[in-house]
């Protein structure tokens, strides 16, 4: 008789508990975004880990600033306002795109300020216990200065940075 490349090891393992981090019961997870196809990876870890935990899941994004054009090129605020807009309903539609699939409740929180700042101070008044967000591999020597960074150096909550 042949035996099998993997001999049985004995009886199933109980289904593991809810993941726990080290301060306790993972129950709201939340995920910084800002358009970006880092910050969406992150989006989609966030809601990975909030599905295995069965937590909550909160999408902060902060509203950008305005760009800054020549004098020439002087936008109006009601402008300005109009691309604010069409960054958010591009961050809706990526996400429903990502997150719906995945089968967990979400929701979406917009903010306006410094993100780094915002998504920190969103978090604890949250009192979620996780702050997810991305950061891309290609940043090199400009690290000091992403969002991800000042999360990370400032964040009163445990922060996974997630590359993309």
């Amino acid at each position: 008789m042949a035996q099998a490349p993997f001999p049985d090891r004995g009886p199933a393992e109980p289904a593991p508990e809810p993941w726990e981090h080290g301060l306790g019961r993972l129950r709201h997870v939340v995920a910084g975004v800002d358009g970006s196809t880092a910050s969406f990876g992150a989006a989609r870890r966030a809601a990975e880990l909030a599905v295995m935990a069965g937590a909550r899941l909160t999408v902060v994004h902060v509203r950008p600033r305005a760009p800054v054009f020549s004098a020439f090129a002087a936008l109006t605020e009601a402008a300005v306002q109009q691309w604010r807009e069409d960054v958010e309903w591009e961050v809706v539609v990526e996400l429903t795109t990502l997150l719906d699939p995945l089968g967990i409740c979400w929701r979406l929180q917009v903010e306006e300020g410094d993100p780094a700042r915002r998504l920190d101070e969103v978090t604890r008044a949250l009192g979620a216990d996780l702050l997810v967000v991305g950061t891309s591999r290609r940043r090199g020597p400009r690290l000091h200065r992403s969002v991800a960074y000042r999360v990370v150096r400032n964040a009163h909550t445990p922060v996974l940075v997630v590359h993309a």
